[in-house]
């Protein structure tokens, strides 16, 4: 997927690229350790990608999350002037 910056769309042709699709469809667990520095946008794309890729509805297309970290911990990972959202807030 790259750094998900791309759009959608992209991401996702990457992520179906030779190779990685059969790491999409094999993974059963994926462990993100300190989710407080993970962009909530970028979060989004991973979770999108997953589904299409996987070509399941469930959240992350049926794998599952192992997450930990300290949400006052660490602040996300980000270039000034950045325009960023914490994955676990809810946007309107």
């Amino acid at each position: 997927m790259g750094s998900g910056k791309a759009l959608l769309e992209q991401c996702v042709q990457l992520a179906e690229g030779p190779g990685v699709r059969q790491h999409w469809l094999a993974c059963q667990h994926l462990i993100v350790y300190e989710i407080s520095m993970v962009d909530g946008k970028f979060f989004d794309r991973l979770e999108a990608a997953a589904r299409a890729v996987r070509k399941r509805d469930e959240p992350f297309g049926g794998i599952q999350l192992i997450i930990c970290g300290d949400f006052s911990q660490l602040p996300l990972v980000c270039k000034a002037n950045e325009e960023t959202k914490f994955c676990f807030l809810v946007q309107n």
